[in-house]
């Protein structure tokens, strides 16, 4: 029995050392039944059996078997007969864990309301794991909680921790083993194992040792030979190993490993052997990687002066830039330097985050690579569909679940079918499962049934699901896994896997396809183990979800490597590479080294202090995990014999700003002449695939910027051109794509007519929206481009049903159905829930009560609010509703606007919302009343420079649909207005003096007159002080008084107020307006059906433009230099060119 332990810096040959020792040993070997046992990490066994190979050059010995921990349990249970252990992987512990959660939930003090969030699960399995490593049992914690007296939280969060592990014991119990109680089972059989007793082992690879293995380690300290440890150290003569703070040294995990190990073999009474010190480099080839692992994280006052080739920084742009770089410099390695794949490594702290882009971009070069990591099927587009189809069930038919699930790739609807359905749904707003099990509604039969049609093959999709495990209900796992089995069927899950698979193969995706190739089984396995934990208990249909997402996210996707010559792609610290060349550090930046763990949702870094203090062991601490980084990064900065490149980038993907690493300004420091190479503008071509990418990618700047392209990027890419040309690659296409610009402001007007009809009928807002911009006229109008309609509360929705509510109101006044005047406030709100009741009742979106009971309530808010400032309007004043929402043209109303132009006939259309009128002897008096929803401000300017036009129109109109009918009288405009129906809030300024109610309770006139001030009238009133009075009689009781009812307001000398005189004018200016906006709509349709289709869009005279809320501001990219400003001139000075 002995300990021996091999230590030296990186690249003195420890491992080979050790290794041709071992050979010799067994070549030697006289003793038939001695055995030579190899242990390294498992994902290094490959590696080691090639270098044993190797170095044995072809005559191995039988007798030596390479293992790691796993294995080597495996073997000691295999050799005694003990097959009666049912292992339980990660898996199987999340699918308990995740049951003893739910089951618990309530009992747990500090845990319950976080038990539901993302990846808690997973970190409870992670401090569990931990504890048995490090052997935490419940005697452990009830004895750390019981020294923890002023720390409440830790304290309930530890006996949460407690009361998890004692029921996952329990259910395990005389059932399972989990992975970290199986070295603990093999230290009681290897007393017992001949193939341990006088056996040689050696550790080689290990950074550290678990509690648990430790304890391995010293059994076979016990009952083997010898034991020999591998330990990387750098000038391990000159450690003071007994008083060496290990949780402040770089190397204090290997210092702190060689004195547990020689603790162990001391308390064995094992022989402890000298020291095999490794002073010599046996890896390094030149001078400078001998300097980097001499003096990297050492205190060192000379730098390195000698000229730099073998050590290289670059800064890149952005990810793919980085990755193009790599991928490139790979490239050139191969082709000019005579490296092969098999001699690089690529490592970084974010293999995950790199991965998709590596993958791309290597393909795209042609290099040959594999990537150690493991990919887990919670990002697989099965464990999604499978997922998005419960939540269906869950979530009671939501959006989100509902495409989730047809958009996954694996329903049996088609993707333009599926477009269809999404169409209809957001349209109309289709939400629960009621609206989609009863049919959908459109006024095209033929359409409908293709709908139907699509909706009723996606419920039987999911039916017999819905049936098994339906909300609410409980049943068993069984059960539910039994009918899921029967939807992937149905679905043809088989089917589509392998044509997903055939397409990788095609695509040359190996990796693809090996994991698609195995998602089936794995599944099953899943399904296997769920129903096994789960045994006849039943569930609910959030369980089920719970327990598939936690089964998911362990199951792991292993890709081995495909070919032996190939790049490895890995993580800084669990991917072991041996025999590299050159080594590429990516990923440098400050967020990625030293990494930075995700704050635990279970124990903070604090908290596991005093843990730790409480004498309970756990893993290192946020300190020490520093300098284990660090330790990890000399390790794998020291790994190639021949070159090191590092690169970070500048810029994250969402285009903010990334730091270089420590690490880059200090490597810097060690070496004078090194500086950073900027990636960010260098063409990294290798084929031509590469070389077309960059050409397309690049062309527009060259172009566009001609003058400030430096004469070497231009010489470099007119070369790029050339060798292009040689190879015959046409990019004529590439020319046209890039030198095209969308500078047309006019289309043929033959094309103009071909476009719009030998008719154009136009709403008035089809011309408003000509003036505000001509290109969005022609695109929305003649195109007929529009977004896809989505079920949207928004205050056009609303406003059709306000309308709706005040025609219905209105109706009822003018039909004489009741005296508005003697209708009480209570009779009036009762009449407005009514008509309310009317408007939503035949509306199919609106079958939802929840949300019909929500929107309700605001409607009868908001409209007995407006309904009763219209009725004190209309009794305020003599005019009253003659028409309500009446339908026009100009063909039959505004002869003036009944023209052709340019061969196309004209006519107008629109709706207006109200004609009021007061007849008086030979007179007639007309007011217009649009009502609009939100806060609509009524501007002369606007209307004067023709983009709001809809008031005087309707006036106009209304004025000869008056007349038609008051023949031979003097039809008169009393004023055309906007009406704002919202929620009108009264300001505590407006108040500060008044009191709101009176003394018997009752509602005082004041806040009656500031209420009805908030719905005043805003628009264009005639300015006879006769015709104002018609509006609103309290006029007549003073010459100084301001109208509640309309924006009108007079000095004392009766003369209008300077702010309103510009919006209350006489009746020959409003005709006068009347007719130069219809001259203004008569240009604008002239110069329309002339083909004008120019980007003009207005500029606001606040902040903004017509640009800001268009939804095609991304096919027309306008710049703000091109925006239309209008000329900026008093409103006196309006009237006067009017």
């Amino acid at each position: 029995m002995g300990l021996q332990i091999i230590t030296g810096k990186s690249g003195s040959g420890k491992t080979t050392y050790m290794f041709s020792e071992f050979i010799k040993k067994s070549q030697k070997n006289i003793r038939p039944d001695k055995k030579f046992i190899c242990i390294v990490p498992e994902q290094f066994s490959l590696e080691t059996q090639k270098n044993i190979i190797s170095l044995s050059k072809g005559s191995m010995a039988s007798d030596i078997d390479i293992l790691s921990f796993e294995r080597l349990s495996e073997r000691i249970f295999e050799e005694q007969g003990i097959n009666n252990y049912s292992v339980l992987d990660d898996m199987g512990k999340m699918l308990i864990l995740r049951k003893i959660i739910d089951e618990n939930k309530k009992t747990l003090s500090v845990f319950e309301s976080k038990s539901e969030l993302d990846g808690f699960v997973m970190e409870v399995k992670s401090v569990i794991s931990e504890f048995y490593q490090y052997g935490v049992n419940k005697e452990k914690l009830e004895s750390a909680i019981s020294s923890l007296n002023n720390k409440a939280l830790l304290s309930g969060k530890l006996k949460d921790i407690s009361l998890i592990m004692e029921k996952f014991d329990e259910y395990i119990k005389n059932r399972y083993i989990v992975t970290e109680e199986i070295l603990g089972k093999v230290c009681s059989l290897i007393p017992n194992s001949k193939m341990i007793r006088g056996c040689e082992i050696i550790f080689d690879e290990y950074t550290g040792f678990t509690p648990v293995q430790y304890e391995v380690i010293k059994a076979l300290l016990k009952y083997s030979d010898e034991v020999s440890v591998s330990i990387t150290l750098r000038d391990p003569k000159d450690i003071d190993f007994k008083n060496t703070d290990t949780g402040t040294n770089v190397f204090g995990i290997g210092i702190k490993t060689i004195n547990m190990l020689k603790t162990i073999a001391s308390d064995l009474d094992v022989k402890i052997y000298d020291d095999i010190i490794l002073e010599n480099n046996i890896r390094f080839k030149n001078n400078e990687l001998m300097y980097l692992e001499d003096s990297l994280f050492k205190i060192k006052k000379d730098s390195y002066a000698n000229e730099v080739n073998n050590i290289s920084i670059h800064r890149c742009l952005d990810e793919k830039n980085e990755i193009e770089y790599l991928a490139y410099t790979i490239k050139e390695l191969v082709r000019e330097n005579g490296y092969r794949y098999k001699d690089i490594a690529v490592v970084t702290s974010d293999v995950s985050g790199y991965k998709q882009t590596i993958e791309e971009v290597f393909k795209e070069y042609d290099i040959s690579y594999f990537i150690d990591y493991k990919e887990s099927m919670s990002n697989n587009g099965i464990s999604s569909m499978l997922e998005a189809m419960l939540l269906i069930i869950e979530e009671n038919f939501s959006y989100e679940s509902v495409f989730r699930y047809l958009k996954s790739g694996y329903s049996n609807i088609s993707d333009d079918d599926v477009d269809i359905f999404e169409n209809y749904v957001i349209k109309k707003g289709v939400r629960g499962k009621k609206r989609y099990y009863n049919s959908f509604v459109l006024n095209e039969k033929d359409e409908e049934e293709k709908l139907n049609e699509i909706r009723l093959k996606f419920i039987d999709e999911i039916d017999d699901v819905y049936n098994v495990v339906k909300k609410g209900k409980k049943f068993k796992l069984e059960e539910a896994i039994a009918v899921i089995k029967v939807f992937l069927e149905k679905i043809n899950i088989k089917e589509k896997i392998n044509e997903q698979i055939e397409i990788f193969k095609k695509r040359g995706e190996i990796s693809r396809t090996i994991e698609y190739s195995q998602v089936l089984d794995k599944l099953d396995n899943l399904f296997d183990k769920m129903i096994d934990i789960n045994l006849d208990e039943k569930i609910k249909i959030s369980e089920l979800i719970n327990f598939l997402s936690a089964g998911f996210c362990e199951l792991k996707v292993g890709i081995p490597p495909i070919v032996m010559d190939r790049v490895v792609v890995g993580d800084i610290e669990r991917t072991r590479l041996n025999n590299i060349k050159v080594m590429f550090l990516i990923g440098a930046n400050d967020d990625l080294i030293p990494r930075k763990n995700e704050p635990s949702k279970i124990l903070s870094d604090s908290e596991r202090e005093y843990v730790k203090k409480a004498g309970v062991a756990l893993s290192p601490s946020k300190r020490e995990d520093a300098f284990i980084q660090k330790y990890y990064l000399y390790l794998i900065l020291t790994k190639a014999s021949e070159k090191l490149f590092i690169s970070y980038r500048s810029i994250n993907n969402d285009g903010t700003q990334k730091s270089p690493s420590y690490i880059v300004k200090k490597i810097l420091d060690m070496f004078e002449n090194m500086h950073i190479y900027d990636e960010s503008e260098k063409m990294h071509i290798s084929n031509i695939d590469t070389a077309l990418n960059y050409f397309a990618a690049n062309l527009y700047n060259i172009i566009k910027n001609s003058e400030s392209v430096h004469d070497k990027d231009y010489k470099e890419f007119m070369d790029l051109y050339a060798i292009l040309m040689e190879n015959e690659v046409d990019v004529e296409d590439i020319f046209r794509a890039v030198s095209y610009i969308d500078d047309n402001d006019f289309i043929e007007k033959e094309v103009a007519k071909a476009l719009y009809g030998d008719m154009l009928s136009n709403s008035v807002s089809r011309i408003e929206t000509y003036a505000k911009c001509a290109y969005k006229q022609f695109l929305s109008y003649g195109l007929n481009l529009y977004p896809r309609k989505e079920f949207v509360i928004d205050y056009p929705y609303i406003g059709n049903i306000y309308h709706s509510i005040m025609e219905k109101f209105l109706s009822d006044v003018k039909n004489k159905k009741f005296d508005l005047t003697a209708l009480s406030d209570e009779e009036r709100d009762e009449k407005i829930v009514s008509y309310i009741d009317d408007s939503v009742s035949d509306k199919e979106e609106f079958s939802d009560s929840k949300r019909n009971e929500y929107i309700k309530k605001i409607l009868e808010k908001v409209s007995k609010k407006s309904a009763w400032a219209i009725s004190n309007q209309l009794a305020n004043g003599k005019l009253k509703p003659m028409w309500l929402e009446y339908k026009f043209s100009s063909a039959n109303d505004i002869m003036d606007l009944n023209f052709d132009a340019n061969d196309i006939k004209v006519n107008f259309t629109g709706k207006i919302d109200r004609i009021d009128y007061y007849e008086n002897g030979d007179d007639v008096y007309v007011r217009v009343i649009d009502y609009k929803t939100g806060d609509k401000k009524f501007s002369i300017s606007d209307v004067y420079n023709g983009i709001e036009l809809q008031l005087t129109v309707y006036l106009e109109a209304a004025l000869n649909i008056v007349s038609r009918k008051f023949k031979d009288k003097n039809i008169i405009p009393a004023g055309m207005f906007y009406f704002n129906i919202n929620d009108k809030k009264i300001k505590n300024s407006d108040m500060k003096n008044f009191p709101a109610l009176n003394e018997d309770g009752s509602i005082s006139e004041n806040l009656k007159n500031i209420t009805l001030k908030n719905y005043k009238l805003l628009g264009l009133s005639n300015s006879d002080k006769n015709v104002a009075c018609l509006m609103d009689n309290n006029l007549k009781e003073s010459d100084n008084s301001e109208s509640n009812i309309f924006n009108i307001k007079y000095k004392k000398d009766g003369e209008l107020d300077s702010d309103h005189a510009e919006i209350c004018r006489s009746s020959d200016d409003i005709l006068r307006l009347i007719k130069y906006i219809n001259g203004k709509i008569k240009g604008y349709v002239d110069d329309l059906t002339l083909g004008d289709i120019k980007k003009n869009p207005v500029k606001k005279e606040s902040n903004g433009c017509e640009c800001d809320y268009c939804e095609y501001r991304k096919m027309c990219r306008i710049t703000e230099d091109k925006l239309r400003e209008f000329e900026k001139i008093g409103k006196k000075e309006i009237w006067d060119r009017i």
